[in-house]
């Protein structure tokens, strides 16, 4: 593009999504990006005081930034590109669309989730959140099982489905394990942040099912911030007779994010919703299997790649079902991992996804000349 693009992630929740994309906007453009983001605050702080302040800080940086975007906007060329992923507060940020769409930009919304806040029950996140894609010149998904009502969920805009790209790792080889460990311990890990979409109950619930034969084959490592209680959860899956058990709800660097999910037989997806979730593609990158429910999203990458295994999250025992298969049947690990590892070099790329971006902002700068 000749344009300098924007990037807007005021909700902050998908940090490695937003700085992959921002690094190939980058490479792309003849200009630098400009991207406006809330920082995240890595410290998990307990008392009140510091959670007040904390907040405070937030919202001043809010509102800091949403005048960065109006200014931004204002001296804005025509068909210049504002990227928006994930918006925070849907009913104000409207009010930028709009703003963009009388000077002449064009407008991209990423939807990650069709549910507003994954379902989640939050006011001020849900409120207008269809409005907001409907007001986007492009809305960019990654679950094909919408494709059907996307143009009647946001008759004004311009659908794109893509599918997440493979996330660019430094030095990926160090942490990629390209053959099976030897250990008959099977590693199993459910990370990124603790939501109630992603469904960690359902993993007490069936591991429970598993006999203490089944347990000793296994090992479970949790990490992420929880965003509910967990506490009953994990001290149930601590009371299971696993192999090894941890649960790190601290925030770790990148390195080390990538590490641990590499250092794993499989991830764990058990989402209750479907979600273009960016755990999918850092599995992909490091070529770890996955064990996922049956949204599209998931089932769509297995069935591309075979690169892991669906169970269905609504039938009791199905997920004890899978993990009773992979323990019985060594080769099926071994041939899932090799799947894995084969598909690295065929997942899609970044600049790719980007170009597929610009592609349709070009078909609407031509449709308005």
């Amino acid at each position: 593009m000749e344009y300098p693009t924007t990037l807007i992630d005021f909700a902050g929740s998908t940090a490695h999504y937003t700085s992959q994309l921002e690094a190939t906007l980058n490479d792309k453009s003849r200009l630098k990006t400009i991207l406006i983001t809330i920082k995240q605050n890595k410290k998990t702080t307990s008392s009140f005081r510091s959670k007040l302040f904390n907040t405070c800080i937030r919202l001043a940086s809010l509102a800091t930034n949403y005048f960065l975007l109006f200014i931004n906007i204002i001296r804005s060329s025509s068909n210049q590109v504002f990227i928006f992923n994930i918006p925070l507060a849907p009913f104000l940020e409207i009010f930028f669309l709009q703003l963009i769409r009388l000077k002449g930009g064009i407008s991209v919304g990423i939807l990650h989730n069709h549910l507003p806040s994954h379902g989640e029950k939050k006011f001020i996140r849900n409120y207008k959140y269809s409005n907001f894609y409907s007001h986007c010149d492009v809305v960019t998904y990654h679950d094909s099982s919408i494709s059907p009502i996307i143009s009647t969920e946001f008759p004004n805009t311009k659908p794109l489905l893509l599918n997440l790209p493979s996330y660019s790792i430094p030095n990926a080889s160090q942490f990629i394990l390209r053959t099976t460990p030897k250990s008959d311990v099977i590693k199993l890990c459910f990370m990124g942040t603790i939501r109630p979409y992603k469904n960690l109950e359902i993993i007490l619930s069936e591991f429970a099912l598993l006999n203490k034969h089944q347990l000793s084959s296994l090992s479970l490592k949790i990490s992420g911030k929880a965003f509910y209680e967990i506490d009953n959860i994990i001290k149930g899956l601590n009371n299971l007779e696993f192999a090894d058990f941890s649960y790190n709800q601290k925030s770790t660097s990148d390195d080390e994010f990538f590490r641990e999910m590499a250092a794993c037989n499989f991830v764990l997806l058990p989402h209750e919703t479907t979600s273009g979730s960016a755990l999918l593609s850092v599995a992909g990158s490091l070529g770890v299997p996955i064990i996922a429910s049956n949204h599209r999203v998931f089932s769509d990458y297995v069935q591309s790649y075979k690169n892991g295994i669906i169970f269905d999250h609504l039938i009791t025992g199905d997920l004890h079902r899978v993990i009773t298969n992979l323990i019985d049947d060594k080769s099926l690990q071994i041939r899932l991992k090799n799947n894995a590892v084969a598909a690295m070099a065929t997942v899609p790329s970044w600049s790719n996804y980007v170009d597929e971006i610009f592609k349709s902002c070009k078909e609407l700068i031509g449709a308005k000349l």
